[in-house]
């Protein structure tokens, strides 16, 4: 009898509300959630919160151990009851901790859109931010789950910040771009469009990748199309600078490509003589046609020579100066075709 009433005084125990309890699952079911805490009757589990109550029928399993609060000693059915918000969440922060440390991607919900950025939530239920500067699109619909890197964790604050784009730091950028050289051809995949240009992750290894980053100028020769480019793209590019104040590699799309007017700036030379007519002035300089439309000649001010008038319409003979691919344009010099009076 003694031995009896010592078995039971170790498997059973008085609660009280507000206690924190560990127990052990017992029982899952859709319609209840049963924790043994070692009393009279197994606990039962009251979660208000419908999606809190779904993430845990998704995620326990039968013998899981629990940490437990009690809202009431006896519920209306005689059982404990209890509540399983602070386990869950004590887990979440786990799980991103762990994720922060190993560097591990984590899957979050796009939630409210605010002047900074998207309000997002974990697969825990947790509550974060993704701000605007480390989006790669500024157009996500609300529910729309995205892959992102942790940035920050703050439990005290109840909060934790994100990013869609790559996270290096100088040394590990460093080390992964200590092989690649200005001119080379990479392959990576589209991480972002914006106005600004396009953001590409470029492929090292299997496992590994670094951030790139086109300029709109150096997306197409026919100029930037940001409809051209969705997320997941893959691309070719050539390396044209490596920004390690920065942390990224600054790529070339078009420079893989042939220039449709390749051909036309072909014909022209240094010092060639050539004919055209000002179409346009503007503060700086003149823009000449050359019948070799969309190029054009361009005369800055300060080489005209001195005396000799330059107005819209005017035929003019110049010199060409330099070939300016990137910009469109042959840059030239008017030929003085008469001397000026004090001349000797």
């Amino acid at each position: 009898m003694a031995d009896l009433m010592k078995k039971q005084s170790i498997t059973t125990r008085s609660i009280s509300k507000g206690q924190t309890i560990d127990g052990t699952v017992k029982k899952i079911s859709s319609q209840e959630i049963l924790i043994d805490i070692n009393a009279k009757a197994p606990a039962l589990v009251l979660e208000q919160d419908k999606t809190l109550m779904q993430q845990l029928l998704a995620t326990l399993h039968v013998g899981d151990k629990v940490s437990v609060y009690v809202l009431s000693p006896e519920g209306e059915s005689g059982y404990p009851v209890v509540s399983l918000r602070k386990h869950m969440s004590n887990a979440s922060w786990a799980l991103l901790d762990e994720a922060l440390s190993k560097k591990e991607k984590i899957t979050v919900t796009i939630g409210q859109q605010t002047k900074g950025g998207y309000v997002v939530s974990s697969e825990g239920g947790l509550s974060g931010f993704l701000p605007n500067s480390y989006t790669t699109s500024r157009d996500m619909a609300f529910g729309t789950e995205v892959k992102v890197s942790l940035v920050e964790i703050n439990r005290d604050n109840h909060r934790f910040v994100v990013s869609q784009k790559e996270l290096f730091s100088r040394d590990e950028f460093m080390k992964l771009s200590k092989k690649m050289r200005v001119g080379d051809k990479v392959a990576g995949t589209v991480s972002e469009v914006s106005h600004n240009g396009i953001g590409v992750s470029i492929k090292v290894s299997e496992t590994e990748t670094l951030p790139g980053f086109v300029r709109p100028d150096e997306t197409a020769w026919e100029g930037f199309d940001e409809k051209a480019f969705t997320i997941g793209q893959e691309v070719s590019a050539e390396i044209i600078y490596i920004d390690t104040n920065n942390a990224r590699i600054i790529l070339s799309l078009k420079r893989l490509l042939k220039d449709p007017l390749a051909d036309i700036f072909a014909t022209f030379a240094s010092d060639q003589m050539v004919q055209g007519t000002i179409t346009h002035v503007e503060e700086k300089g003149y823009v000449v046609d050359l019948g070799k439309s969309p190029v054009v000649g361009y005369i800055k001010k300060e080489t005209v020579p001195a005396g000799q008038e330059l107005y819209e319409g005017k035929s003019v003979q110049c010199s060409v100066v330099s070939v300016a691919q990137g910009e469109r344009r042959i840059y030239l010099v008017p030929v003085l075709l008469e001397k000026p009076m004090f001349y000797r």
